[in-house]
């Protein structure tokens, strides 16, 4: 509707300054009502314009990317953790499944149209599910395995579409975990996102979680 009306608009102010010119040998007071009808009007564009172009979602669930859309994100964080997708062995690559083995049985990318799964070790791997309108239903990863790369780097790079201030990162997640943390887990929420952390007293993993909350 704004993209109609400002259309609209720029037509109108068009039509006017066109009608200025051709009657420029009019008598002035219709020459000084022309000119001031022709800059409300521009004036009115340059606000819808910039309404337009200043509206953005305050809620970091609007920033969610889709299966694919995450993986081709998480994608280059993982190459360079030496795990190169592109290279492991191809099962299925259609529309609405995608399925890549790597070198053994511990290793898998699947993605379907409401699922993500990147599995690089027997406890190390990302999950996330969404609803089928595209909501997110729940994301969540456990590393225990390979200790370069964590649960907060993962956060990071799958939520770098929203916007900083909508978000908390990695380094804030990372940094003040051992400070609230309550029996084994920890909890934020900020701007449409549940964050949360649980570890396990009888061996080094960690569960990392994101799911929306109302806002």
């Amino acid at each position: 509707m704004k993209t109609v009306k400002r259309i609209t608009a720029l037509l109108l102010s068009a039509s006017l300054v066109f009608s200025f010119a051709a009657c420029s040998d009019s008598s002035e007071e219709e020459t000084t009502n022309s000119t001031e009808v022709t800059e409300t009007t521009s004036a009115q564009t340059t606000i819808e314009t910039t309404q337009e172009q200043t509206t953005q979602s305050t809620n970091a669930a609007d920033y969610i990317p889709s299966p694919k859309e995450a993986y081709e994100l998480l994608k280059p964080f993982y190459a360079e953790h030496g795990y190169d997708f592109d290279s492991w062995t191809v099962y299925s690559n259609t529309d609405d499944l995608l399925v890549l083995y790597g070198t053994n049985n511990k290793q898998m990318v699947m993605i379907r149209n409401t699922i993500l799964i990147i599995q690089i070790g027997e406890y190390d791997f990302l999950t996330v599910k969404y609803e089928e309108s595209g909501k997110l239903d729940r994301y969540s990863s456990q590393h225990n395995e390979i200790e370069d790369i964590t649960p907060y780097d993962l956060c990071d790079v799958f939520l770098s579409n929203c916007p900083e201030k909508y978000k908390l990162n990695g380094e804030y997640l990372q940094n003040t975990c051992d400070e609230i943390i309550d029996n084994g887990s920890a909890n934020w929420e900020k701007s449409g996102l549940e964050y949360s952390l649980s570890k396990s007293d009888s061996s080094s993993a960690s569960v990392f979680t994101l799911s929306t909350s109302d806002i």
